[in-house]
């Protein structure tokens, strides 16, 4: 039976970690070649069958933070100031490849999130140059950028990179031109498919000076839906120790504070929802959950969750909640939409990058012009207000049933391996 070898930084932190994994166990039980996955190190410290770390121990993780250490001290001489120290990765520091048997035995490699001191540049070269075909999976733009995570509206994505708005050593031939150049090097004649989980970010790849070249198709993300499945709100609100009484207002993200997640939007949002729709102000109360340095100001009562991998917990939050709220300005296949929508929760978000393939307007939810924070508020108290609530909420979970369950993304996954390996 063929292998597949998933390789990402890590298994359980992070939004690309969680889909890659999620679509391993889904492979797992229901896929029809020999899958492993391979990551930099076990962060849950349990064994599980078909996962292998490049290393582990007290030594080993001090290592990792070295090589990222060493990657973002390399980029201090280029950065515009320390708000893009995580938007930018060089590349240039990671383990290396050769040290591992898995890898040279598999069939297919099938990438996902490398960078911050997992795999580098030439770390990759080296494993493409085995021969082997690799489908990569974009769960950020990395791949077909000069080193930026998400590129905005920046015009040189079509151009090679070059005068980079992130550096402040920027110029035609700067860093990301110089990585743009390296990637170019490192991709030519070899078969390489880009998976990008939205039709946005595919649409990004195909403009980009490097994507255009590579292949790219479309899968979603996968997602148990037995897990991520609907309960009785006011039983979910005991669980989560919520007030089981008024309208619950859900964001989440992994770090609240990252700025292309809207978080500072939200709030104005918030604020117009209190002085338009007075009528609902004294209902409502907020649940956040994610990374965050500092406590924020609310009209309403907030009640504050920390970072939840817990997927029981995730699941009792999402059924608590009368809407889900995502005010990201750029985001691929954003996990918590997806868990949400499969729990049969609404979603009020920007229309905006990958949210458009998950949410059917008035549907499922809300897509509000990009920016508009009013709007937004507009679309919080129409969801609260719909008179087909119920309906809305079945077709959420009807919505990913039919096109983000792990059958169905599995079944495509594994006709991509077939055709590229028979290539």
């Amino acid at each position: 039976m063929p292998g597949i070898v998933h390789i990402n930084k890590s298994f359980v932190t992070g939004g690309a970690a969680i889909a890659a994994y999620r679509l391993f166990l889904a492979q797992k039980k229901l896929g029809n070649f020999d899958y492993n996955f391979f990551a930099q190190q076990n962060e849950k410290g349990n064994s599980e069958e078909g996962v292998a770390m490049a290393g582990n121990g007290y030594i080993w993780d001090k290592m990792g933070l070295v090589r990222l250490a060493v990657e973002k001290f390399q980029l201090l001489f280029h950065e515009r100031d320390a708000g893009i120290r995580f938007q930018y990765s060089m590349g240039n520091t990671g383990i290396n490849p050769a040290r591992y048997s898995l890898l040279e035995g598999t069939n297919l490699y099938h990438l996902h999130w490398i960078c911050q001191g997992f795999l580098s540049l030439r770390g990759l070269e080296f494993l493409l140059r085995r021969g082997k075909p690799v489908v990569w999976t974009l769960h950020d733009m990395w791949p077909f950028t000069g080193g930026c995570h998400y590129a905005g509206d920046c015009s040189q994505l079509g151009k090679g990179c070059g005068n980079c708005p992130l550096l402040r050593t920027s110029g035609e031939n700067d860093i990301s031109r110089k990585q743009c150049l390296k990637k170019e090097a490192i991709y030519q004649n070899r078969k390489i498919v880009f998976v990008a989980p939205s039709t946005w970010m595919a649409q990004k790849a195909r403009s980009s000076y490097l994507g255009r070249k590579i292949p790219c198709v479309v899968i979603p993300n996968a997602l148990d839906t037995d897990v991520f499945a609907p309960f009785p709100m006011r039983e979910a609100r005991k669980k989560a120790g919520l007030p089981e009484e008024g309208f619950c207002l859900l964001f989440g993200a992994a770090n609240v504070a990252e700025e292309r997640k809207g978080f500072s939007m939200l709030l104005q949002a918030i604020e117009y929802l209190k002085t338009d729709f007075p009528d609902l102000s004294d209902k409502i109360y907020l649940a956040v959950f994610g990374k965050s340095r500092q406590q924020y100001h609310f009209p309403f009562p907030v009640h504050y969750f920390h970072y939840i991998s817990d997927a029981e917990k995730l699941v009792a939050l999402y059924n608590a909640a009368n809407v889900f709220l995502l005010p990201s300005l750029e985001d691929n296949l954003p996990n918590t939409v997806m868990e949400a929508l499969s729990c049969g929760t609404p979603v009020v978000a920007f229309r905006s990058g990958g949210v458009t393939d998950m949410l059917d307007h008035a549907d499922t939810g809300y897509l509000v012009q990009k920016g508009n924070v009013r709007e937004f508020a507009q679309g919080i108290a129409s969801v609260l207000s719909d008179k087909k609530y119920g309906i809305m909420r079945e077709k959420c979970r009807k919505k990913v049933v039919e096109n983000f369950s792990e059958r169905v993304v599995v079944k495509k996954y594994d006709e991509l391996y077939r055709q590229i390996m028979k290539q």
